[in-house]
């Protein structure tokens, strides 16, 4: 699977991009969603099951995002990463 440089959902346009040393604060992060610029960030350094897995989970919180669905971090964290197991399963060819 090739990890795409933009994404629709919902009509609306979400790019995609591989940040060397991706951070959240302080903190080296593999992946990180952002709703207000509509941006999925992949650390540029994964690579495989992981790179697949990481963006299929950012993925995923994006759809959340434009499809309105409101819950607890914890609760969407859950969520999110059972879908993104069960994609990169179905997805994934070495």
């Amino acid at each position: 699977m090739k990890i795409p440089s933009k994404v629709q959902i919902k009509g609306k346009t979400w790019k995609v991009r591989k940040v060397k040393g991706l951070r959240n604060g302080h903190d080296f992060v593999m992946g990180l969603m952002d709703p207000v610029a509509r941006q999925i960030s992949i650390d540029a350094d994964l690579k495989g099951r992981t790179l697949i897995h990481t963006y299929l989970h950012e993925l995923n919180h994006a759809i959340l995002f434009e499809l309105y669905v409101l819950m607890s971090v914890q609760v969407e964290e859950i969520i999110v990463e059972g879908m993104s197991d069960v994609y990169t399963d179905l997805f994934f060819v070495p």
